[in-house]
C-alpha cells in the first residue's frame, strides 16, 4: 500500500540484484510484498501521494507519514491485489502495485472513511549491485484497481483514416483523446497510450499520419485538415462526448498537438510532449528539407528551414541553429493562444534531438503575453532526455533501442522517474481537462 510504503526503518535483509530478467522481477516484488521495505529505499527517495504532497528524501517521508498518515490508519487493513513489473534494464525498473485499504475507520475528526483501491508506481535504481527504491507516485483508483480491461482495439480504415480505436469498458459517453506519435509517423509508439488511457475511462485513437500504406511515406506536406478528419471521427462515435475531446502528441507529434489545437477549437485539452513551438520543416530520409511538414487548405504552414550552410555535429545543432533565423521562427511560431482549453507541456533539459525546454518556455511566454485563458502546465525534467512521453515502457529494450535512447540524452535512471512522473501527471491532466463537460462545440 502506498504510504505503508517505508513504514519500517529497521534494516531488512537485502535483496541481492540479479542479471536474468526473471530473479530481478521476483526481486522487486519481494521488496513491495515483505515488510520494513525501507531497507530497500534510497535516501534520496522522490515521493509523492495522489492529492499532490511531494518530499525528497526517505527520512522527510517517513516524518510526513508518521505525523500526518500513521495516526488515521491503525485498524485499516492493506491488501496487495497485484505487482506489475513493467520495465527492467540492467539499471533500472519500473513496477506498479495495486493495493486496497478496507477497515479504516479513524479518519480525520473521527470520521470513517471509505474503502480505497489504488496503484502506486515505483522506479527502482540498482545501486552497489542492489535493487533501490527512487521514486514513488501514489494514485488513489477508488474502486477501480485493477481496472477493467479496456476493449481490443478497434482497425480504424475509413475516411482516409488510418488507426486504432481503443473503448473504454462502461456505458454512456466518454471524453476522447486523439494520440499522434512523432517522426516515425506510424500507430506503434502512439498504440502504447491507447490502452492505458482507455482504462483510465478515455475512448482513444491512435492515429498514424505518414509512413504506412495509404498514407504519405514522409512527414512532408502532411495535411491538417487530415487530423480534421480524425477528430470529426471521434466526435461522431456513439461512444464519445463530442464537447470532450483532446489531442495528444510527442516531439513532431508535439507540434502537430499545438498546431492542431491552434486551429481547430473542437479540440479541448492539449498534451505536447516534447514539442516545438513553431512549424517545423519536412524530413527526407538522408536530406535536410526545405518544405514544411504541414499544409493548411493546400499552402504549406509557414516554418523553419534547417540550417545546412555549415557542417553540424547532431540533430540538436541543426535545430538550434535553424532557431536562430528570427524571420523565419516569427512567421513559423505557432498561434498557441488560439487553443481552447487547458495545455499541458512535457520538455527535458538534457534532449539530445532538439532544445524541447527552450521550446515549451516560448509556448508559456507566448500565452501568458497573449493573456491565454485556461490552465497551462508546463513539466520540465532537467535532467532527462527526449524519449519521455507516454507510459513507461512495459518491457525490456534490445541493446540497439536502448543505445538509440541514449542517444536522445538522459540516464536510464533520469528517463525512467522523468516518465513515470510525467505519465501519472499526463493522466490526472486528463482528467481535469476533460472529466467534465466543456460548454459548447
Amino acid at each position: 500500500m502506498s504510504f505503508l510504503l517505508v513504514a519500517s526503518i529497521v534494516p531488512a535483509d537485502t535483496v541481492q540484484a540479479q542479471n536474468a530478467r526473471a530473479a530481478d522481477e521476483a526481486a522487486i516484488k519481494r521488496i513491495l510484498t515483505e515488510p520494513g521495505r525501507s531497507a530497500h529505499t534510497a535516501a534520496d527517495l522522490d515521493w509523492e501521494n495522489a492529492f499532490g504532497v511531494r518530499r525528497r528524501g526517505l527520512e522527510e517521508t517517513i516524518k510526513y507519514l508518521e505525523e500526518r498518515v500513521y495516526p488515521t490508519t491503525t485498524t485499516a487493513v492493506d491488501t496487495t491485489l497485484e505487482i506489475r513489473v513493467m520495465f527492467v534494464t540492467d539499471d533500472v525498473a519500473v513496477a506498479d502495485q495495486y493495493w486496497s485499504l478496507t477497515g479504516q475507520t479513524d479518519g480525520p475528526g473521527g470520521k470513517t472513511l471509505p474503502d480505497r483501491q489504488g496503484r502506486d508506481t515505483y522506479v527502482f535504481q540498482r545501486r552497489a549491485g542492489q535493487w533501490r527504491m527512487v521514486v514513488q507516485r501514489i494514485a488513489d483508483l477508488r474502486q477501480q484497481a485493477p481496472k477493467p480491461a479496456a476493449a481490443p482495439a478497434s482497425l480504424i480504415r475509413e475516411q482516409g483514416l488510418v488507426a486504432n480505436f481503443y473503448q473504454p469498458s462502461g456505458s454512456g459517453k466518454h471524453p476522447a483523446i486523439v494520440v499522434v506519435s512523432g517522426s516515425d509517423g506510424g500507430i506503434e509508439l502512439a498504440d502504447r497510450w491507447g490502452r492505458p488511457l482507455a482504462a483510465e475511462g478515455f475512448a482513444v485513437l491512435t492515429l498514424a499520419y505518414f509512413g504506412m500504406e495509404g498514407l504519405p511515406p514522409l512527414l512532408e506536406q502532411i495535411p491538417l485538415e487530415y487530423f480534421k478528419t480524425a477528430i470529426d471521427w471521434v466526435r461522431a462515435h456513439p461512444a464519445v462526448d463530442p464537447a470532450r475531446v483532446g489531442f495528444a502528441g510527442f516531439s513532431r507529434g508535439g507540434e502537430a498537438a499545438l498546431l492542431i489545437g491552434a486551429t481547430y477549437p473542437e479540440v479541448r485539452a492539449i498534451v505536447a510532449g516534447v514539442p516545438s513551438h513553431v512549424a517545423s520543416a519536412a524530413i527526407y530520409p538522408n536530406d535536410f528539407a526545405k518544405t514544411s511538414a504541414w499544409t493548411l487548405g493546400g499552402k504549406p504552414v509557414p516554418f523553419v528551414p534547417y540550417d545546412t550552410s555549415q557542417p553540424f555535429t547532431s540533430l540538436l545543432d541543426l535545430y538550434v541553429r535553424g532557431l536562430q533565423n528570427e524571420a523565419a521562427v516569427e512567421a513559423a511560431a505557432i498561434a498557441v493562444e488560439r487553443i481552447n482549453g487547458p495545455i499541458l507541456l512535457i520538455s527535458s533539459g538534457d534532449d539530445k534531438v532538439w532544445p524541447s525546454s527552450t521550446m515549451a518556455d516560448q509556448v508559456v511566454r507566448r500565452l501568458q503575453r497573449n493573456r491565454f485563458a485556461f490552465p497551462v502546465e508546463h513539466l520540465n525534467y532537467d535532467k532527462a532526455g527526449h524519449a519521455i512521453s507516454g507510459p513507461p515502457r512495459s518491457s525490456s529494450l534490445s541493446p540497439s533501442a536502448a543505445r538509440a535512447l541514449r542517444d536522445m540524452g538522459g540516464t536510464e535512471e533520469e528517463n525512467a522517474r522523468a516518465r513515470a512522473d510525467a505519465w501519472a501527471k499526463t493522466v490526472t491532466f486528463l482528467k481535469r481537462a476533460l472529466g467534465v463537460a466543456a460548454r459548447g462545440n
